[in-house]
């Protein structure tokens, strides 16, 4: 159920920066068509990165020895990234929720004060949970994946 919760975040990661990087690049007064596409395309990137990792990690699953070993590893490490992504994630989407409102003002606050920073510092959550994962498997004695 983890691993579908990560999925899940993936997919939605995925769709969001579709629709980042096509935000603003419209001339066209009707974009609602132009912003569906490129939400699409940011999920079909996010699923064909999420296959790669399901590839990978059914290959290492086949060749491993310590099947049950090795999946319990991925549900922990599963578990402790959902504990750093999941906050930013509500965050994220509650400064988009705030969108929805029909004020301009508030629109671009949010832009401003919160969605600007937020990716900002996008990189710096992934750093954070790739960290956790590899410094809590070496300090449980077990190698990170």
């Amino acid at each position: 159920m983890k691993l579908f919760a990560l999925y899940l975040l993936a997919s939605l990661d995925g769709r969001l920066c579709g629709f980042r990087t096509a935000a603003g690049r419209c001339p066209l007064i009707r974009t609602c068509s132009y912003y569906v596409r490129a939400l699409f395309r940011g999920f079909l990137a996010a699923q064909f990165a999420s296959l790669l990792g399901l590839l990978s990690l059914l290959f290492f699953l086949s060749f491993s020895s310590h099947r049950f070993e090795l999946r319990g590893d991925l549900e922990s490490s599963a578990a402790r990234m959902l504990w750093v992504f999941l906050p930013y994630v509500f965050i994220v989407l509650l400064s988009l929720s705030l969108r929805l409102m029909p004020s301009t003002d508030l629109r671009s606050a949010t832009s401003v004060f919160a969605l600007g920073p937020l990716t900002a510092i996008r990189p710096v959550t992934m750093i954070v949970g790739a960290y956790d994962l590899a410094f809590t498997q070496a300090a449980s004695g077990k190698a990170a994946l």
